[in-house]
């Protein structure tokens, strides 16, 4: 695991706590006001009719002292969501800040790991490269191989006709024979490892195969045959 990848985690663990408190200061601002807009809705109302009885006239000394303790209560609450307000914005800002560092770690992890992709991929693409250049290198001894084994056995077999063939044709259906081979062994292998898409591919030069065999095995009975005594 990365640094930034634990400092991120450490960053989302702060920013829940910070949301959670925001979550409980919003609802206890919320709470606070309604009840401050009743308390001062009933002060309101409670001089409104108090002023107007003759029976309730009361001193100001009098009226001070009755109305003086939910006074006090609503300017406690007043500064009370002062006080909520104020941590509600610093708890805002807090996450604010947290999630932009929370954003420029991530971006930066990605830029990394894309970094690291971009990497891997040219280290792909080099071993591609190096296992073509392989791949040829092996066809290119399967085919010598094979174009000097099949030659050798073709002149075992029926030197006769061997020799009663001009070397030019000898050599173009050697080289014929040895190509359609190799080649069509690589689309066998791709065809049993799935790649359906070949299955033409194969059929054509596996009949190609058949007819060089063919066209070699009954020029070389015929011929084969006029040489013999």
């Amino acid at each position: 695991e990365s640094q930034e990848a634990s400092i991120i985690d450490t960053y989302e663990k702060h920013l829940d706590l910070m949301s959670s408190g925001y979550g409980k200061l919003v609802n206890n601002y919320s709470l606070i006001v309604e009840g401050y807009q009743r308390l001062t809705n009933l002060l309101g109302v409670m001089r409104q009719q108090v002023a107007p009885e003759p029976s309730c006239a009361f001193s100001d000394e009098t009226s001070q002292k009755i109305f003086k303790p939910f006074e006090q209560r609503a300017e406690k609450l007043s500064r009370t969501l002062d006080e909520l307000r104020l941590s509600r914005e610093n708890h805002q800002a807090a996450i604010e800040v947290i999630r932009s560092r929370i954003d420029l770690l991530m971006s930066k992890e990605n830029i990394a790991t894309q970094t690291q992709i971009r990497t891997l991929m040219e280290t792909n693409t080099a071993i591609q490269r190096q296992s073509l250049t392989f791949q040829f290198a092996a066809g290119l001894i399967e085919f010598i191989v094979l174009a000097y084994y099949s030659h050798s056995l073709w002149k075992s077999l029926a030197p006769g006709a061997y020799h009663a063939i001009a070397g030019w044709i000898q050599l173009l259906f050697v080289v014929g024979f040895s190509a359609n081979t190799v080649y069509l062994t690589h689309l066998i292998a791709e065809y049993v490892q799935g790649e359906k898409h070949v299955k033409r591919q194969l059929q054509f030069f596996l009949a190609m195969l058949v007819i060089i065999l063919v066209t070699v095995l009954v020029a070389s009975v015929i011929l084969q045959n006029h040489a013999l005594p």
